[in-house]
């Protein structure tokens, strides 16, 4: 599971929770239905000592987002919360992340404890019987079999996250790719995903979930994608297909294609553009914000379309926090090839105070590039003097590097010199790393202001002596 930020939904296994309820909503099914998808799909997941409680607080806040939550999901995340359970992640990021996230958790618990409570059972909402004693009917011993070998290989390789899957369940996995049964397919392509820190797959391992990629059933399409392109692989054969996938029928299937073009590195090309620019209208959130980061990807291999910037900057105000920073991401690397619209700074600037330190990050690089093109609104420099004040390093990079475009345009704020002046004796790591005669060169936040403090300065003794 990866994580960008340390609000609730700020990570993997978020992201799945939310699209598969989303898309189940889509589709014309109900609360309870959504929630049902949910858990079904991500019974094992679910199950994960880790991923488990990162996955029931998602849904408890994707509950809220439409207003009310489930009395069962109310009890567990508020005992998750409580417990502190499912921290790893945030505990690996440091200190901070840890504190801001489990503030992020706290405003979660808050919205739960006054929310609207529906009353329903966790084990009806997926299906089955209250009790433990009764059979599951099967109708097929052999199917059954299969059922059971899939939830072992998931199970395993969840489990496997930290390890190489060895050869026998890479074997078993191989078996299931090609199974007849749809679901069983979709597990095994899942389980793949799951285990993405694994040693370099076999190739009677890779031939079967690349053929899954084109499969007739949605989610074992959406599935093998997403392990496809969460494995290092030499992705060239597939640029055509994941091209064909942005246009899917499934949004969950889009999205995946979308995230997928992170890995083209060297072999995107521009018959990407325009699908991706139409999924910024799609109406599933998770294809916009894929979509928005992956024509930034394609902007700095030096591929734009300047018809995608005006559907861009309608998501800048978007709700969800990754959609604004994937467009802010985007409308920055457009803006260092030329491709810029004076207007999108009023709504940079106001993102300049977002709450979300990843939206931050990506603004204040957009306003610089739009400064390095002379194309300034003074209006940022009191926003950006306040975000000095920030105790979020990967923002403050961003923002002195702003500061600094800005100034280089002869634009300064007096205000912003104490600060800056404090924070270039600042000896603390950045996080913000350059190559320098081949070799990785880790600037300090002093190294950092200091650039942007002197240039502060040389603007506004210019503003002074010009009157």
């Amino acid at each position: 599971m990866g994580t960008w930020g340390y609000g609730i939904l700020d990570n993997d296994t978020a992201m799945d929770v939310k699209g598969i309820f989303e898309e189940a909503l889509d589709e014309g099914k109900g609360f309870d239905a959504a929630t049902r998808e949910v858990l079904t799909e991500c019974h094992e997941m679910l199950e994960d000592s880790d991923d488990g409680p990162v996955g029931y607080l998602a849904l408890a806040a994707v509950q809220l987002e439409h207003g009310q939550i489930h009395d069962w999901l109310k009890d567990r995340a508020t005992e998750i919360i409580d417990r502190r359970r499912g921290l790893a992640l945030w505990r690996e990021a440091g200190r901070e992340v840890l504190r801001l996230h489990l503030e992020a958790r706290g405003d979660l618990r808050n919205a739960i404890a006054s929310a609207k409570t529906i009353k329903t059972e966790a084990q009806e909402l997926r299906g089955e019987e209250k009790s433990p004693s009764a059979p599951s009917p099967t109708s097929d011993a052999e199917i059954q079999a299969r059922r059971e070998a899939a939830a072992v290989a998931m199970k395993e390789a969840y489990r496997a996250n930290h390890r190489p899957l060895t050869p026998e369940e890479l074997d078993s996995i191989a078996a299931l790719l090609t199974d007849p049964d749809s679901g069983i397919r979709s597990g095994a392509a899942g389980a793949l995903r799951s285990a993405h820190k694994m040693s370099p797959l076999p190739d009677h391992v890779l031939a079967p979930l690349f053929a899954e990629m084109a499969s007739d059933d949605h989610r074992v399409r959406e599935r093998a994608a997403e392990a496809v392109f969460s494995l290092s692989l030499d992705l060239r054969p597939l640029w055509e297909a994941t091209v064909r996938l942005l246009s899917d029928p499934a949004p969950r299937v889009r999205a995946a294609a979308a995230l997928g073009i992170w890995q083209f590195r060297d072999v995107a090309d521009a018959s990407g553009l325009a699908p991706l620019t139409a999924l910024l209208s799609d109406s599933h959130a998770k294809c916009r914000e894929n979509a928005a980061f992956a024509l930034s990807r394609l902007a700095a291999r030096g591929l734009y379309d300047f018809a995608a910037l005006p559907h861009l900057i309608r998501l800048l105000p978007a709700k969800a926090a990754n959609e604004r920073a994937g467009a802010a991401a985007a409308i920055s690397d457009m803006a260092s090839l030329g491709a810029t619209d004076p207007a999108v700074l009023p709504e940079l600037i106001k993102l300049l105070d977002d709450k979300s330190d990843l939206v931050v990050s990506w603004a204040a690089l957009a306003v610089r590039e739009y400064a390095a093109k002379g194309i300034v609104d003074v209006e940022a420099l009191p926003v950006l003097t306040k975000r000095l004040h920030a105790s979020h390093a990967e923002s403050l990079v961003s923002v002195l590097k702003a500061i600094g475009a800005l100034a280089e345009s002869g634009h300064a704020d007096s205000a912003a010199l104490p600060t800056l002046e404090k924070l270039s004796k600042s000896k603390a790591l950045s996080g913000y790393g350059d190559r320098e005669s081949g070799e990785w060169k880790h600037y300090t936040i002093g190294e950092l202001a200091q650039p942007a403090l002197q240039k502060a300065r040389a603007a506004l003794q210019g503003r002074q002596v010009t009157g």
